[in-house]
């Protein structure tokens, strides 16, 4: 017979057998991959239908606000609230699909895709981290893993882009640099994707061929490979192309070391500012008039370059538009084409080249003497029976130099033989 004793020790056999089996239950269990434990699920298709019918009229009036609610995947793909719609961005390819929002619930965010009537749950519940979206069976009306995205609110002030060299044609948008580190980029212009993941270290972006005068919608979206992501809506105006009309240039009263240049004033439309940029061998002038007189030229080279370049700008940009001449001061030998001969480079050892020519016929039958310059800069005078030189150069920064032997002749006139030369040994 049990006795109320034994009875009271299973009993208390039996609720310390309970205690442990509860103790082993509340371990936690290994979760699936990509689940959590306290991972909410979406509703049921009949609350869901329930609750949309109720929030109808709230949500059709919802507006974005300066926030950007977005969901992130690893691959790059993303999608975007806006306004009552969804829109899911492929990772490649320009196509969008647009999906009306259904309800915004507490955990969820539902879309409809109207294609094949199919409710995706996209999760709201945890922010800046990743968890699995919904897809719904069309069959079962069971809700299916889809995949994990990582929802996060933003506002497109976060974002910094700054425009530079913004012209009629071009503009350069920048942005951090180290913040974005990383990163890859879908670019859109005007509602159309330009650039697709792009991964360019040095955080800029060159829109090209624009159109003058026109306003353009930019958006940016800064994508990591762990889903996070940033989106910048930026707009911009380019401004109207500043022209200048073609001119020309004269160049008067050349002397021995002078001479004065004047040119004709250019037509400019957009901008009243103008002014102009004479260089003249190695000298440099800023003028706003249309004529300049230049004194103290020392002849480097046989052939004394001229510059006159026009310059209309404003705060934004500016235009140029240049002219180019070449002259000889006065009392230096004129050049006859019809005279011609031939130097060769015969060899080269550390820095030093051997020039060789064959001397050239002088128009008079008198005699002449030689010039030779390198890199335009006077390097030795020669009589008429040298037929070579060795150069001493010894170029570490640029091994290749250009080489001028003029043959100057009683009559004034001369004869010119060209050619680049090696400081290295061949």
């Amino acid at each position: 017979m049990i006795t109320t004793k034994k009875i009271n020790v299973l009993i208390c056999a039996f609720i310390a057998v309970l205690f442990f089996s509860s103790c082993e239950s509340d371990d936690p269990e290994i979760e699936p991959l990509n689940q959590l434990a306290e991972a909410p699920l979406p509703i049921s298709l009949e609350e869901l239908k329930e609750k949309s019918f109720e929030s109808s009229s709230f949500s059709s009036n919802k507006a974005l606000g300066d926030n950007i609610a977005t969901w992130g995947t690893v691959e790059g793909a993303y999608f975007e609230k806006q306004g009552n719609s969804v829109l899911e961005n492929p990772n490649q390819g320009s196509v969008i699909g647009t999906f009306p929002i259904s309800l915004e619930g507490i955990n969820y965010t539902y879309i409809t895709n109207v294609s094949n009537n199919q409710l995706i749950a996209l999760p709201t519940w945890s922010i800046n981290n990743l968890a699995l979206a919904y897809i719904q069976n069309t069959d079962t009306k069971a809700w299916l893993p889809y995949m994990e995205v990582r929802y996060a609110v933003q506002q497109s002030s976060n974002f910094e882009i700054e425009f530079s060299s913004l012209t009629d044609r071009y503009a350069t948008a920048r942005w951090d640099r180290t913040a974005f580190a990383g990163f890859r980029y879908d670019i859109f212009l005007q509602g159309e994707k330009i650039e697709e993941n792009l991964n360019d270290p040095r955080a800029l972006y060159v829109f090209r061929r624009l159109e003058q005068d026109t306003f353009y919608a930019v958006k940016i979206i800064a994508k990591s490979d762990d889903g996070s992501l940033r989106i910048r809506y930026v707009s911009f105006r380019t401004p109207k192309a500043i022209t200048i009309s073609n001119f020309d240039m004269t160049l008067n009263n050349i002397s021995t070391n002078g001479l004065s240049i004047s040119w004709t004033a250019p037509v400019v439309t957009n901008t009243s500012e103008l002014e102009y940029r004479i260089v003249v061998g190695s000298k440099q002038f800023f003028t706003t008039e249309t004529s300049i007189q230049v004194n103290d030229i020392t002849p480097i080279s046989l052939d004394i370059h001229v510059i006159v370049e026009a310059i209309a700008g404003n705060q934004l940009y500016s235009t140029r538009l240049a002219k180019h001449s070449d002259f000889r001061l006065s009392g230096q030998p004129v050049e006859d084409n019809s005279i011609s001969f031939y130097a060769y480079q015969a060899s080269a050892n550390q820095g030093i080249a051997r020039l060789e020519w064959n001397p050239p016929s002088a128009p008079d039958g008198k005699d002449f003497n030689y010039a030779v310059y390198v890199n335009e800069t006077l390097y030795a005078q020669l009589p008429k029976d040298v037929n070579a030189i060795d150069l001493y150069l010894y170029s570490d920064v640029n091994p290749y130099d250009s080489v001028s032997i003029q043959a100057i002749f009683a009559n004034g006139t001369s004869a010119t033989s060209r050619l680049t030369i090696i400081t290295e040994e061949f």
